[in-house]
């Protein structure tokens, strides 16, 4: 059989391996957590993670798939499958079409694939995104039924959303521990560096920053907080049957395209144009035991688009996960 058929071949056989372990996440991204309601709205995403194994331990087609992938000497291995929606409005949602100096309206329904590899020193992760943005990823009808609930004002601009087209990410994300030491009390410490490559019709971007931690169980968590919109903890990387930590993050990165901001759109909705350089501050806290764990962060992060009116945007993120043994 030829390379390419066995990597597809490996792939397709991803969904029925049976897991020894894994988690089960609930995630919700929301501005309003933080007095704001602009930009990066909301997010919803569920991830089941099908649990870390020893790379020799793991199943055959797993392990003939990271093969395909570089760094493949990391000591753990796992995969996991996402779905997700993501909503962005303009800051005035009463009015039936975005004003100048604000970005149209878009929203995001898509499913994930991940393979993740990790060590106490490193850790590299794997994304494959499929989905849509337009009308078909229902943004419209969740926002809705989310500000009926809670009693906000109907938005009424959905009619000038971002068009629908169907997008395809391949994401990587890798981890460097740079330093790890003891504070006392059981205590730890580390810094790592953070690096990012998006390609993609949704968004393509490369990104440099650092992370650094206080806490328990730090050895078995690397690269488990973030700057990713709904994975600012990747729970895929919680390692160890117990810990906590306190993280705080600053990234750069450099963003070539995205949809929601230079999509396809009616005529009568004003052009935005991306801002290339962009930058985001995270921190949050973690606390996990063997059968649950949940977090909460704040990301604030530098305009994504030219004609915004505001320097500065961010949200909140919780998350709530079971972990099964």
């Amino acid at each position: 059989m030829k390379p390419s058929s066995t990597a597809f071949l490996s792939l397709a056989l991803l969904c029925p391996l049976p897991a020894i372990a894994g988690s089960l996440t609930l995630t919700i991204d929301n501005d309003g957590a933080i007095g704001s309601d602009r930009d990066y709205s909301s997010g919803l995403f569920l991830q089941y993670h099908a649990g870390n194994q020893a790379v020799a331990q793991a199943p055959d087609a797993l392990q003939r798939l990271s093969h395909w992938l570089p760094g493949h000497d990391r000591q753990q291995l796992g995969w996991s499958v996402a779905l997700g929606q993501q909503i962005w409005t303009p800051e005035d949602i009463e009015a039936p079409l975005p004003p100048e100096g604000e970005r149209p309206y878009a929203g995001l329904l898509f499913t994930q694939w991940g393979l993740q590899r990790s060590a106490p020193d490193r850790a590299d992760r794997f994304d494959l995104m499929l989905g849509t943005v337009g009308p078909r990823a229902m943004a419209e009808e969740g926002q809705k039924f989310v500000h009926l609930l809670i009693g906000s004002d109907e938005p009424m601009g959905w009619d000038s959303q971002i068009e629908d087209q169907w997008i395809a990410n391949l994401d990587y994300l890798g981890d460097r521990l740079i330093q790890r030491r003891d504070v006392g009390l059981g205590g730890e410490q580390d810094s790592a560096l953070s690096y990012r490559v998006r390609a993609g019709n949704f968004q393509s971007e490369l990104a440099l920053g650092g992370v650094v931690r206080w806490g328990e169980g730090l050895a078995s968590s690397l690269g488990s907080a973030g700057f990713v919109q709904g994975n600012l903890v990747d729970t895929r990387l919680l390692n160890n049957g117990a810990g906590q930590f306190g993280f705080i993050g600053l990234e750069g990165r450099y963003r070539f395209n995205d949809i929601t901001i230079e999509g396809d759109r009616p005529e009568e909705v004003p052009d935005t144009e991306i801002t290339p350089w962009q930058a985001s501050l995270v921190l949050g806290y973690v606390y996990y035991r063997s059968r649950w764990g949940a977090s909460l962060s704040f990301e604030g992060h530098t305009h994504a688009y030219e004609e915004a009116r505001h320097q500065f945007d961010g949200y909140a993120s919780v998350n709530l996960f079971w972990r099964f043994r």
